[in-house]
């Protein structure tokens, strides 16, 4: 068993903790426990020096991260989102410099995001949504040119939105909604021009929705609701070929819904909410689909 290289057991009814023992399969490259009942702290796996994957999502692991992970510098997907892991993410996550795909969201870790991304230039994904983590977004994110997706949803983040995530070129979903963030939306979010899915509503933005937003012909969803954003909705939405859900209620917007906008109800729009509720609504709205007060 030594010479094992995978150890692929996810989807099943096990139970108990990991065997303590697990550590002396020392030729592992992957282990994937994923979606089983297992409980307990994460085994030493220090010996365990080849992994390239380790997988322990949707479990009932408890304590923090180990801190023996910080020599994995091999280790590209690390999942261990959907357990009850807390604590705070370690400053060290910047040595596993091979990192393509990191999952720690639906824990309980708080703290500071550590600004340590510019050392993890493989990153394509990182999920840190539904945690109790607090602060601002960190910066050096914006140094990974092959992040796809930057998901940190359902925290306690405050201060703004980097203008420097402007360079994130290859992002295609950016979820912060459900926090706390301020200020107005950098017109230099629209430099993301792989962007498909933005969401950002449940938070404290301020300022008017920026027509450089029109530039963004991939976006297919944008779910700006329940912030404090003012002005007019602009015409430049309606440039939005491939946008198929479109949420702007829950703010202070005034005026009529462009027919640019409404004219894309024929194509590939089929959802679009604003305030233009009977009852203080404070938009005009021909062609929405839900309107709130």
């Amino acid at each position: 068993m030594k010479s094992l290289n995978d150890l692929l057991l996810s989807g099943n009814k096990l139970v108990s903790s990991i065997p303590a023992d697990i550590g002396q399969l020392t030729s592992l490259r992957s282990i994937d426990l994923a979606a089983n009942r297992l409980t307990g702290k994460i085994p030493d796996l220090s010996t365990c020096t080849n992994l390239l994957a380790l997988r322990l999502d949707s479990n009932y692991f408890t304590g923090a991260i180990p801190s023996y992970m910080a020599a994995m510098k091999d280790l590209m997907d690390l999942r261990l989102n959907q357990n009850y892991l807390s604590g705070t993410i370690p400053v060290w996550i910047a040595n596993l410099t091979h990192l393509e795909y990191l999952d720690l969201s639906a824990n309980a870790f708080n703290g500071q995001i550590p600004d340590v991304w510019g050392s993890l230039p493989r990153l394509s994904e990182i999920n840190l949504e539904q945690n109790f983590l607090e602060g601002p977004l960190p910066e050096s994110v914006s140094l990974l040119r092959l992040l796809k997706t930057l998901s940190v949803h359902s925290n306690r983040l405050n201060g703004t939105l980097p203008s420097a995530y402007g360079a994130l070129n290859d992002v295609q979903n950016f979820f912060v909604y459900e926090n706390s963030l301020m200020g107005s939306i950098p017109t230099e979010l629209w430099k993301m021009q792989d962007l498909k899915d933005l969401r950002v509503s449940g938070n404290k933005l301020t300022g008017s929705i920026p027509s450089e937003l029109g530039s963004n012909y991939h976006l297919q969803r944008l779910d700006l609701q329940d912030n404090l954003l003012q002005g007019s909705i602009p015409s430049a939405l309606g440039l939005l070929e491939a946008l198929t859900e479109c949420r702007l209620e829950g703010n202070r917007l005034n005026g009529t819904v462009p027919s640019q906008l409404c004219a894309r109800k024929t194509s590939a729009l089929t959802f679009l909410s604003t305030d233009c509720g009977v009852e203080g609504g404070t938009v005009d709205c021909s062609c929405c689909n839900e309107c709130f007060p």
